[in-house]
């Protein structure tokens, strides 16, 4: 049972089930009491059937207006109906027939209700083989298949009734041609099963698979109990197998609208038609058996030549079947070998558009998903869902790398990662953007609503985090950048990421967002660092020492490097200021370069003037 079939609603006794079963019961009893003489009106044997079917085409409507159908499948369910219409037309004529002629015979009909039975077989025949089974060749195909599928069952059934009513029953000798009707009725019913499980057997459409196979069950009920009952069963006028074999097939129609009812929202998985049939191998055994039965009482020559035919036609077969069955082998190791390549493609895909190490989503695919978000915000420039952008720096991440080596700072990236994921919602992503910045995308959450969830994400971060052994402590840094109208989302990092660096400015664990004053402070940092080029290339820096001295005597240990800056515009500034900017812009680096030359130059003239007088050690603070 597939997961589908599992949460179809269970079967209650409706109405409508509760009838039809009531009518074949009631169908049964009759044809008992009937069965040796007649002792009912022969209206009151039809009666149930006319209401089994009444009943059975209620449900097949019902069914049809059920919400979640598809509109083939609502027309082949009102299609049905009209079937039972004819079917209750015919009923109703073979009640009044039988009414008006007692000695009536089983399967006796007058022309009327031959034409509303035809009428219901080849509406409920057209309307299977019309179904969509696909396009071009592949309609082509099976329709042939199944043409072929019913040739084989009409000849097969048609050759053995031939027999029996020849061979068992003389019936063509006694001149009764009431076997017309029978043949044609029985083989028209049995093609008309043959139908209903070629399209279950395929899936064709949107009808249930399970409902499909009742419907067959139905017709075959219908054809081999209406037809060929009466071959084998020898009734008295006024009585008809149909009585009850009308009913049986009205109670499988009603169960199976029922079932199509309750599976009506759930989809129909797809399945590909098989081109092997039983059917024909089927008919084909029987035909060989009945021509060995025929053949033993013509003597020894035709005997031994049907025998040949038979075993021939048994090698044949069997080598069909062995074909098919290494076709099938071949299919299955393709399929094998597709679904191995969807897997591997799959993975690839996965591999491409999510971090290796925390399986998040890397940062191509957090800013599609970034890109995505936004078209559907429109900016939210009505005021509908919104979208906030954050982005986190784990504070000395670097410091763990190197004193504790990197399988520790993987370690701690992936337990960091996992706590990300517990404090956002499911529709919110989270992705790793390198090294250790990670990014958030938080659906429908303003700037002052996301903040809650980044303090609930500063605070899983405050849990000692275990990590091969360590038990390490984690402070991060958040920005934060909300939505705006055309907004991209290249703007929308770098909003969130200048916030981050607003963050770690005022102190490590921390979060800011985004605002024009950020802007602003960026701007004038920019300037400033560019002056803080050209400052270098200038030499418009300076040391000054501060002495360090012993207590209590006073007497000078050492001396600290303090730099200083004069501003040709500016006047002084101070290192608080410049610093910062000089460790944002990479200019740390020759600044430090600068201060250590010149430290060294110094105290090497220090040495040379003073001697022994001169400072014995000069501090160079480092950043």
């Amino acid at each position: 049972m597939t997961v589908d079939e599992r949460q179809v609603e269970r079967l209650r006794p409706t109405p409508v089930l509760l009838t039809a079963a009531s009518v074949l019961v009631a169908s049964v009893i009759l044809f008992a009491v009937n069965y040796a003489e007649q002792r009912t009106q022969v209206v009151w044997g039809w009666l149930p059937a006319i209401v089994g079917t009444a009943a059975a085409g209620w449900a097949c409507w019902q069914t049809a207006s059920a919400e979640g159908l598809d509109r083939v499948t609502a027309r082949v369910w009102r299609s049905l109906a009209v079937v039972c219409l004819f079917i209750v037309l015919g009923v109703a004529g073979d009640a009044r027939h039988y009414a008006l002629n007692p000695g009536a015979m089983d399967q006796d009909h007058d022309i009327p209700t031959m034409i509303a039975y035809s009428m219901a077989l080849v509406v409920l025949l057209w309307t299977l083989l019309w179904l969509p089974v696909g396009a071009g060749g592949r309609r082509d195909r099976v329709m042939v298949r199944f043409l072929l599928d019913a040739a084989t069952v009409t000849v097969t059934l048609g050759i053995f009734s031939w027999y029996l009513i020849t061979r068992v029953l003389d019936a063509w000798h006694d001149g009764n041609g009431d076997a017309v009707p029978i043949l044609t009725l029985t083989a028209l019913g049995l093609v008309g099963a043959l139908a209903f499980l070629k399209v279950a057997v395929s899936g064709f459409g949107g009808l249930d698979r399970i409902s499909l196979r009742l419907l067959a069950i139905g017709a075959v009920v219908g054809a081999s109990g209406g037809g060929l009952f009466p071959i084998f069963v020898q009734l008295h006028p006024g009585l008809s197998g149909s009585m009850m074999f009308i009913p049986a097939t009205l109670l499988c129609v009603a169960f199976a609208a029922d079932r199509q009812r309750r599976a009506a929202r759930l989809p129909v998985p797809v399945q590909q038609g098989d081109s092997f049939s039983i059917v024909t191998y089927v008919a084909v055994a029987c035909t060989d058996a009945l021509l060995l039965v025929v053949s033993s009482g013509a003597g020894h020559v035709v005997l031994n030549v049907a025998l040949a035919a038979v075993v021939l036609t048994a090698l044949v077969v069997a080598r069909q079947i062995n074909a098919l069955s290494e076709n099938g082998r071949l299919l299955r190791r393709v399929d094998a070998s597709l679904l191995e390549l969807n897997r591997f493609q799959h993975q690839l895909e996965h591999r491409a558009s999510h971090d290796a190490l925390t399986d998040l989503a890397n940062r191509s695919l957090f800013e599609q998903r970034t890109s995505e978000a936004l078209a559907a915000t429109g900016g939210a420039m009505d005021g509908a869902e919104t979208l906030s952008l954050a982005l986190i720096d784990l504070d000395d991440f670097k410091a763990i790398n190197d004193r504790l080596g990197h399988a520790v700072g993987d370690a701690l990236l992936v337990v960091v990662a996992d706590r990300l994921r517990e404090a956002v919602r499911t529709d919110d992503v989270v992705a790793r953007l390198g090294g250790d910045e990670f990014g958030l995308l938080l659906h429908g959450l303003r700037s002052d609503e996301a903040t809650e969830v980044l303090d609930r994400i500063a605070e899983s971060l405050t849990r000692p985090v275990h990590a091969l052994g360590y038990d390490l402590l984690v402070k991060a840094s958040i920005g934060l950048a909300e939505v705006w109208p055309e907004a991209s989302p290249q703007e929308l990092l770098r909003r969130a990421d200048l916030a981050m660096y607003a963050a770690k400015e005022r102190g490590k664990g921390r979060h800011a967002v985004y605002d024009a004053r950020l802007e602003q402070d960026q701007a004038a940092d920019a300037q400033l660092g560019a002056e803080l080029r050209r400052a270098l290339d200038n030499n418009d820096f300076s040391l000054v020492y501060q002495p360090i001295v012993a207590l209590p005597g006073g007497e000078w240990t050492s001396l600290e490097t303090l730099i200083r800056w004069k501003h040709p515009e500016r006047g002084f500034i101070g290192p608080d200021v410049f610093i910062p900017i000089a460790e944002r812009t990479g200019l740390i680096v020759p600044l430090g370069d600068w201060i250590l030359r010149t430290a060294l130059r110094q105290a090497a003239e220090w040495q040379e003037r003073y001697g022994a007088a001169a400072p014995g050690e000069i501090g160079v603070n480092v950043s």
